[in-house]
């Protein structure tokens, strides 16, 4: 009983949510596989604004990959 806040409170100090992440998430646009390969051609010299086409997400995706702000669990 409680607030939906509290049950998420509560929830979350017991160690009952999960995270989810990469192609798990719901709004996932790639794959672990895909993002493996960008992570490759990146360091091979590719340019992010032609992987962000290839793959049709935006630039700022592939920076994110790049700088290992995002799918960081590959």
């Amino acid at each position: 009983l409680g607030t939906d806040k509290d049950n998420s409170d509560d929830k979350v100090s017991k160690g009952r949510q999960r995270a989810v992440r990469g192609s798990l998430q719901h709004l996932a646009k790639l794959s672990e596989s895909e993002v493996i390969v960008i992570k490759q051609r990146l360091l091979e010299g590719e340019h992010p604004s032609q992987l962000a086409r290839e793959y049709r997400v935006a630039r700022q995706t592939v920076d994110a990959i790049k700088y290992g702000k995002t799918w960081t669990h590959v």
